[in-house]
């Protein structure tokens, strides 16, 4: 039986890090159709989740990357969170619409990426990708090499490589004799590319285009109504150990196995023209996110739907044994969501080190965490069952197989309410607190203060008592193993914020005041022109 429980670590509708637990009042909009976050020391807005099932010890421990936007959230957000809904990290909210957020390793060391730009009402994005160190430092800004200079990338994909070389996709709109397909001879279609790019070099090493070998007669979708094609458009570019490319094609429903020496095709799975015998169950429609797995065996979430012909009844995640030899394909396992019903765009499918299955329900404000064998291990909701389609969604969501971890370049940021006597800190994008302590003393650098109340963190922002307040306190994060990891600045007993920073050395050094401020990944070049409408009408196409 769903029962209804609201925690919030201090008390209900007051802000701080906040969760439902098997709410109905969440599940019918009782709470707003798209419940959300507040803190007293940050401006973000990450989705309070509703969970319904809650995580149990069986799944794999690790933080959960969100692609969060729509037409219902304050402010679409790139997010790292964790399993109990407390936010850890949030991009900036002048972010326009931040798509396929991952954890990735790259010259050996962990990185977080994203993309953000633009967004068609057709579901085709101009943008880049950033890669941002362990300290949310911008290490790159990645799209599509043109000569050695970077022109915009999409947002569907963006993998790093085991060889350190990066794969975006792009598309170019291109004159085509669309007569095959019911069009005009002198109709629009969009040529989908995707480059594998050395970085290091600045060089293109790989480029490959659709329409020099995919007919667009192969895609489901029909015209558009002024006379153009889609969609042969990639949604997932995955790599083998020959080198191989295999792109995921939404609309012809296939995925195809590439040269990586000439870009030939080499064979194609399911769609119209299916090079392999597909078994009972094996087959997907308007599919996202298929990758090979170590076992040589393929996963993939099959949105059984896509706004073309065929369709299915339910979205789902599969595992697909595909033999190259027999040219079969077999289903091994299917994830059939809590939910029971199609995802009509995006959504992601995710293999785990420990055999679990972590699956984004795309345009569905859901995801859910499975054993191998297709047991519910940890379901959450971040919008209610009355939220319209794709308000709010997440392109993709994802556990981090790195288990991400990280320190700001930031301050924490800390205040108080001096009428409750509560202290409220804490510090966005850091992973490894355990501890907080309030040191005060008179001097306005730090050189004489001296703790004088602490507390266990307790998730995103933390709040504690104290009793008396010296002239001036600062916050410091501390490890579990007692390391400091990092002070907030100066703050004096009437309320004023200094520059002086109480560092782990107490040198009261300069720097940034707000916690939730000063990072290089807040440079990133974005627009909110348009931004309801387009993403709006594009999540249909994705």
């Amino acid at each position: 039986m769903i029962f209804a429980l609201e925690l919030l670590l201090f008390f209900y509708h007051a802000r701080a890090d906040s969760v439902s637990i098997g709410s109905e009042s969440y599940e019918s909009g009782g709470m707003g159709l798209n419940p959300t976050q507040t803190f007293y020391t940050s401006s973000k807005g990450p989705p309070q989740f509703n969970i319904l099932t809650e995580a149990a010890d069986a799944t794999y421990k690790a933080p959960i990357l969100m692609s969060y936007m729509g037409g219902n959230t304050p402010h679409p957000l790139a997010l790292v969170m964790r399993e109990n809904g407390s936010m850890i990290w949030a991009s900036e909210e002048s972010i326009l619409a931040p798509f396929n957020v991952q954890t990735q390793m790259f010259n050996g060391q962990q990185v977080l990426t994203f993309w953000n730009g633009t967004v068609s009402t057709v579901g085709y994005g101009n943008g880049l990708n950033y890669i941002l160190d362990q300290n949310y430092n911008i290490l790159h800004e990645v799209g599509m090499l043109n000569g050695t200079s970077y022109a915009s990338a999409d947002f569907h994909e963006f993998r790093i490589t085991s060889d350190n070389t990066v794969i975006p996709i792009s598309w170019r709109v291109t004159q085509l004799d669309l007569s095959s397909v019911g069009g005009p001879t002198d109709g629009w279609t969009w040529d989908c590319v995707f480059q594998e790019v050395d970085l290091t070099r600045n060089q293109s090493i790989f480029e490959w285009r659709s329409l020099e070998h995919i007919n667009i007669s192969e895609s489901y979708f029909s015209l558009n109504g002024g006379g153009t094609s889609q969609d042969n458009r990639p949604r997932r570019v995955d790599k083998d150990s020959n080198g191989d490319y295999l792109i995921s094609m939404r609309g012809p429903s296939a995925i195809y196995k590439v040269s990586h020496t000439d870009g030939s095709v080499l064979w194609r799975l399911n769609g119209k023209q299916s090079d392999f015998q597909m078994g009972n169950g094996s087959t997907f429609y308007f599919q996202h996110d298929a990758r090979w797995m170590d076992n040589g065996q393929m996963s993939l979430f099959d949105n059984a739907i896509g706004g073309g012909d065929p369709d299915e009844p339910t979205a789902r995640g599969i595992i697909l044994d595909v033999d190259e030899t027999a040219m079969t394909a077999t289903l091994v396992q299917e994830y059939i969501p809590p939910y029971n019903n199609v995802s009509e765009s995006q959504g992601s499918m995710q293999v785990l080190p420990n055999g679990n299955v972590f699956i984004g329900w795309g345009a569905r404000p859901y995801f859910t965490e499975f054993a191998s064998n297709g047991t519910v291990l940890y379901h959450v909701h971040f919008a209610s069952l009355e939220a319209p389609t794709n308000n709010p969604a997440s392109y993709r969501t994802f556990k981090s197989l790195t288990n991400w971890t990280a320190t700001p370049t930031t301050f924490p940021n800390a205040t108080y309410n001096t009428s409750a006597f509560t202290f409220y800190v804490s510090w966005l994008g850091a992973t490894d607190i355990s501890e907080w302590e309030a040191w005060g003393g008179n001097s306005t650098d730090g050189s004489d203060f001296a703790t004088f109340a602490s507390s266990p963190s307790g998730g995103f922002e933390t709040s504690f008592p104290y009793g008396q307040l010296p002239q001036n306190w600062a916050m410091r994060a501390v490890a579990a193993n007692g390391t400091c990891l990092g002070g907030s600045n100066v703050t004096s007993a009437n309320g004023s914020v200094s520059t002086n920073n109480f560092s782990c050395n107490r040198d009261g050094s300069s720097g940034s005041a707000d916690g939730d401020g000063g990072s290089p990944a807040s440079m990133l070049r974005t627009s909110w022109t348009g931004l309801a409408m387009a993403l709006g009408l594009a999540f249909s196409s994705m």
